[in-house]
């Protein structure tokens, strides 16, 4: 085809409505049999109105003063090596991602040092073999050497050298020190220690997606953020870009479905998108293209939905990567030459999260199945399966460069450590440490645990989690093994200044906050200084085990030994998972080397006794990986590490354990010891942290919504359970119903049939409950849609069905109905477009006589000429005339000082309306400028300049920008290596520019007429919020379906005309500047209107009436009056004749006619199903809410009776 004969891509409009600036009025449901008497509005009642409205409602909480994560946040990653500007080195930044489409940086204010080592460092070197030796494989690896597929990944580096992104670690003798209070529920205050805990702060957002946020990556020395979503696309965000086209995410590539995964190569500079359109695609982070550097397909075999990509590992060098999904197999792939190398089979379930080690010999997996399975590449076999989750498995992270250490997070919202460094011929030394449970607190609803869906760490100091709510925890973890053995080894306290101990840690990491025993006596604590500052706390507790001691030295400076007071190396044996080898597991007999079947099918094995131990758990009333908190408080304390009392899950899983405390404390050592052995699940143990050091909190956002009967107002839900009312017409909260008053209000049926007990609402059944009691009757075409993706309340119109619903002005809520005709009735699509543009219009309009006025006076016409008109192409667009204003203007006055741009800036770009510094406004703290402050060293990474963080609302100012382009500016330069050609191709640049060139010649033909906007009396003003986004995007084939080309609000759209003009669709500008719309569609109605007393009677055909849907009662009463009741009054008997003449006479009183000025529903009134019907309500409300049934609508009119007299006499 040829690229003039292209039709132009549908465009859609939407726009955001924000949440109330305050908190909303709190209304209570009316009851099931509140009549409405044709009401079209929805029934509001506010909580004070009401007799005996004492429902309990909670107390809205404050906002906050910067955005927050709306929705469940499903990616994190961390930087620690960016300075920002004003600070003397990194900090760390920790950038996240939500179901709600936002991209957030928070600032953690760590303070870092340069790394001596890197990160698992092992002084003396390393055995190469090491997971063959412990596995039970060390007799293969000499075979393995010769082959020569892997030579180029796996071959060891003889020189450490440590990545850019790496090269920081935490400094802890300078952080900042804060006060953390250890709490019992038996004394206020045990002790009070100094320790670090430094809580994270906002920095930045930015609306990247308009869906899920899957997965992001740090790219460029991490100053690009590449995110991938829902919406098919992948985008890259420069938040220290000193470009402020840079701030605005820009597409990277697309894909026909969801993407899921991301993968990063660092020499190679490309990032991997995995999508659950079955293929993994490369895609060059230096140069803008439409295609992808390579596509890799899964086999055609694998054509069936399980063959989605569920996770993806790249090695640095891009030299393999790894994919995972339901097919319950891992391919191995070289991106070099796109060929799939191989493929790992033994999992029986769902893939979800894929590691792979820096010498790319390992794969770590973790499955739907429950189990982790470590994978050699080179031997292309299962090395171990680890069997200590009880569910699925989410998440993996490690920093180790051979994966022994490692994080999983499942299901249930377990967290679990695992560290194989010490091993040293089996893994009977292995350590697995139940860190967290990440769940919701006791008193928030009952609520289930949330799976983790992202874990990042920072070496052994924290690591963060995510979890489908929308707050980020912070945990602290135990250092290495390796380096708390060797304190224990050498006899000395923990040594900051130790090389080969990179990661030190505070004192407070080596105590327990999970169980404690009764006290026998009232507990007292003595502390004494030592001589380093920072470990300057030794305890002695008379007759609790509340607080441990928080150093591994003995009270005499001796070296602590292993398993003393409850606890192994330091970590409580209740937190510990025994990692026992294989054949001690299966086998009773004497050690056996690995078999390969066995090490595959070992976690169908291991976890037969799971469901039943799970009953067991259930039936005691007891959550097994999360103790009772028996606390003063159990909700989340930021920056307070509680060790609340609790029981213990040793007891209930293993009751014949005693757990009395003896004086000497032997019977607790040796159970808790006992209790370890038997212990083979995470489900099992205590978790080493109960509560979070620190808390990203989130708020609310909206999950379901629904439009009402009138398309006035829609119903959302959030996931608090509060049901909200808006006009989506003004973009206003009415009022919001809390869970409880749902609750109390929802059937009785549903407590009854879960037998007696109060189940958990569904956001479907609160919104079908609300609406069952406050839905008006009113029928009216749809005209929009909406949808809650991001959090907020997003309304899209398009150009198919915006103009087709029409609505009487006094059912919209004016309070002055008077000032417009009777029954006058408005479009809501032109309604609502004219006011959320009505900047640009008054912008266009005093351009145009500002135009004029400089222009020569006598031809007022013209306003605006070129002396030529040459062929468009993308730099020499077609030149506007614009038309003469109109000599009325029913809008309100345009605003003073807007600057005017000359129709040659109009170029084909798309962008947003106004320079994203303008409206990155809302940063905690004070404003950030300049440039990122960098390494003294020169060679080590581009500079970046810090930016402010993105408003309230108006981050989606700069969501959308369609054009492809280099991530940053400075990315080429640091690029390594450069690829080829990434020119776009032919076909698509010449369609590109025909559509580009089609629109500014009809831009150029709308723009030459005189201007003639949308009058007030067909279009009411309105005051809509300032800061309501607002979005157009253009229809595609990916699976998103549509992709945004403009972003803006309401209070700036009028700053950028010529942005707008480009993005617009015609349709939309003909609306605004020449008051062009669509005809509405008429659906018609058959009906029939006849006199009471004619019932029994054939029907006349003057009876017989077809009008539309949206006529009223009080115009058939109009028609009655005016043909019917004369042709009725002579087809009647002389003696009903006589009665109707009489009955006509006793209302008008003086004549046999009625007079003309007295108005129809004076005399008579309409009744279908012997209801009397509301003068406004409509014969297509009258159909579906009082007829009820199919057939004719029948309809009887009468004479209103004088008063006394009975009804219809």
């Amino acid at each position: 085809m040829a690229p003039s004969s292209i039709a132009p891509k549908a465009r859609r409009i939407s726009y955001v409505v924000p949440p109330p600036p305050t908190p909303p009025r709190r209304l209570v449901l009316p009851s099931l049999d509140t009549a409405r008497h044709g009401r079209t509005a929805p029934i509001l009642i506010p909580v004070d109105d009401k007799s005996g409205g004492n429902t309990p409602v909670k107390a809205s909480s404050a906002a906050s003063s910067h955005p927050q994560h709306r929705l469940g946040v499903m990616a994190l990653a961390l930087d620690t090596s960016t300075t920002l500007s004003g600070r003397p080195g990194p900090e760390g930044i920790l950038y996240s991602g939500g179901r709600d489409g936002l991209l957030a940086a928070w600032e953690q204010g760590t303070s870092m040092r340069r790394r001596k080592h890197s990160y698992g460092y092992a002084q003396g070197g390393r055995n190469k073999y090491h997971w063959e030796t412990i596995t039970g494989w060390d007799d293969d690896t000499e075979e393995d050497d010769s082959d020569e597929e892997w030579n180029d990944v796996s071959n060891p580096v003889a020189e450490e050298i440590i990545p850019y992104e790496d090269r920081w670690e935490p400094d802890y003798e300078s952080l900042e020190m804060s006060e953390v209070r250890y709490q019992d529920k038996n004394a206020a205050i045990l002790a009070e220690i100094t320790c670090l805990v430094k809580a994270g702060k906002f920095r930045q957002c930015v609306q990247a997606h308009t869906d899920w946020i899957n997965d992001v990556v740090l790219c460029n020395y991490n100053q690009t953020v590449v995110s991938a979503s829902n919406d098919g696309t992948l985008r890259a965000w420069n938040p220290h870009s000193s470009l402020s086209s840079d701030l605005t995410p820009s597409i990277v590539g697309d894909h026909m479905d969801y993407v899921r995964c991301l993968g990063y190569s660092r020499d190679r500079n490309w990032v991997a998108s995995g999508s659950f359109d079955r293929t993994v695609k490369l895609w060059d982070l230096t140069q803008p293209r439409s295609d992808p550097l390579t596509t890799l397909e899964l086999p055609q075999d694998a054509s069936s939905a399980k063959a989605s990509v569920y996770a993806l590992a790249t090695h640095p060098s891009g030299h393999v990567i790894a994919a995972g999904g339901p097919e319950r197999v891992v391919r191995i792939w070289d991106p070099r030459s796109g060929q799939r190398v191989s493929k790992l089979v033994g999992h029986t379930d769902n893939i979800r999260a894929l590691l792979l080690s820096d010498d790319g010999k390992y794969v770590l997996s973790g499955s739907s199945d429950t189990t982790v399975k470590l994978w050699s590449l080179t031997a292309q076999r299962c090395l171990h399966t680890f069997t200590y989750h009880a569910d699925s498995v989410w998440t993996l992270f490690s920093s180790h460069p051979s994966l022994e250490v490692f994080y999983s997070g499942d299901r249930s919202g377990l967290v679990c450590k695992v560290d194989v460094e010490t091993c040293r011929e089996d893994l009977s030394d292995a350590e697995c440490v139940v860190i967290c449970r990440d769940a919701p607190d006791a008193d928030d609803g009952g609520k289930s645990a949330e799976g983790i869906n992202k874990i990042v760490g920072m070496d052994d100091l924290y690591i963060w989690t995510a979890t489908s709510e929308s707050s980020i925890k912070r945990w602290t973890v135990p250092r290495r093994k390796v380096d708390r053995t060797k304190d224990l080894d050498s006899g000395q306290g923990l040594d900051h200044n130790r090389t080969d101990s990179p990661s030190p840690v505070p004192p407070f990491l080596s105590q327990t906050s999970g169980t404690e025993s009764p006290p026998l006596a009232p507990p007292s604590a003595s502390f004494t200084k030592s001589h380093h500052p920072r470990f300057s706390v030794q305890s002695s507790l008379s007759g609790t085990g509340t607080l441990h001691s928080t150093n591994t030295v003995g009270p005499a400076g001796q070296a602590a030994t292993p398993g003393a007071n409850g606890k192994l190396y330091g970590v409580p044996y209740q937190s510990l998972v025994r990692l026992a080898p294989l054949h001690e597991t299966l086998y009773s007999g004497p050690s056996i080397r690995r078999d390969a079947d066995i090490a595959t099918l070992y976690s169908a094995v291991s976890i037969r006794s799971v469901p039943a131990l799970t009953r067991t758990i259930q039936s005691e009333g007891t959550t097994p990986s999360q103790p009772t908190p028996t606390g003063p408080s159990s909700k989340p304390q930021p920056h307070v590490v509680t060790g609340s009392a609790a029981t213990s899950h040793a007891s209930i899983l293993s009751p014949d354990r005693s757990q009395a405390v003896s004086p000497e404390g032997k019977d607790d050592f040796q159970a808790a010891k006992d209790a370890y052995e038997d212990r083979d699940l995470a489900i099992q143990a205590v978790p080493f942290q109960v509560k979070p050091n620190d808390l990203i909190q989130g708020t609310h956002g909206l999950v379901r919504s629904v439009i009402l009967s009138d398309r006035i107002h829609a119903l959302t839900v959030d996931t608090a359970g509060e049901v909200a009312v808006w006009d989506l017409v003004r973009g206003t909260c009415e009022g919001v119903y809390s869970g409880d008053n749902i609750g109390l209000s929802s059937n009785a049926s549903n407590s009854s049939a879960a037998g007696g007990r109060e189940r958990e609402r569904t956001p479907r059944e609160a919104l079908e409950t609300v609406q069952e009691r406050i839905e008006g009757e009113a029928m009216c075409p749809t005209w929009c849609t909406v949808d809650t993706k991001i959090g907020h309340l997003t309304i899209h119109l398009v150009e198919s069905r915006a103009f087709d619903a029409e609505v009487y002005v006094d059912d919209t809520g004016f309070v002055d109905v008077k000032t417009f005709p009777e029954d006058h009735k408005v479009n809501v699509g032109k309604w609502v477009l004219t006011n959320i543009f009505a900047g640009f219009v008054r912008a266009e309009l005093s351009l145009v006589q500002q135009q004029a006025a400089a222009a020569n006076p006598n031809p007022p016409a013209d306003t605006e000429t070129t002396p030529a008109d040459p062929a468009p192409t993308a730099t020499n667009p077609v030149s506007i005339v614009r038309g003469a204003a109109p000599t009325h203007i029913n809008l309100t006055p345009a605003s003073e000082g807007r600057r005017l741009r000359s129709a040659s800036e109009l170029t084909p770009s798309t962008t947003t309306g106004k320079d994203a510094s303008d409206y990155f406004t809302n940063v905690k703290g004070r404003a950030r400028s300049g440039s990122v402050a960098n390494d003294s060293s020169q060679d080590e990474g581009s500079g970046a300049t810090a930016t402010p963080g993105g408003g309230f609302m108006g981050r989606l100012r700069n969501f959308g920008k369609s054009s492809k382009r280099p991530v940053s500016a400075d990315a080429t330069a640091t690029a390594i290596p450069e690829h080829g050609d990434a020119a776009p191709a032919p076909d698509s640049e010449a369609a590109g520019t025909s559509l580009r060139a089609q629109h500014l010649k009809a831009l150029n033909a709308l723009l030459s007429q005189q201007l003639a906007p949308t009058p007030a009396l067909e279009a009411p003003p309105l005051e809509l919020p300032p800061e309501t986004a607002v979005m157009i995007s253009e229809e595609t084939s990916d699976a998103g379906g549509w992709t945004g080309i403009y972003t803006s609000v309401v209070s700036t759209l009028q700053d950028d005309l010529e942005s707008f003009e480009m993005a617009a669709p015609i349709w939309l500008l003909e609306l605004l500047l020449l008051n062009k719309a669509p005809a509405v569609p008429q659906t018609k109605l058959s009906f029939v209107v006849v006199h009471t007393d004619r019932r029994s009677e054939p029907i006349a055909d003057s009876s017989r009436l077809t009008a539309g849907r949206n006529l009223r009662v009080r115009k058939v009463l109009q028609y009655v009056k005016d043909k019917l009741e004369p042709v009725d009054l002579a087809r009647l008997k002389p003696d009903a004749r006589d009665s109707a003449k009489q009955a006509v006479a006793a209302s008008s009183q003086t004549n046999l006619t009625p007079p003309p000025d007295v108005k129809p529903e004076d005399l008579y009134e309409l009744l279908c199903n012997d209801t009397v019907l509301p003068l406004t309500m409509t014969i297509g409300a009258v159909r579906h809410y009082v007829w009820r049934q199919s057939g004719e609508l029948m309809m009887y009119y009468r004479r209103k009776s004088p008063p006394g007299s009975q009804p219809g006499a």
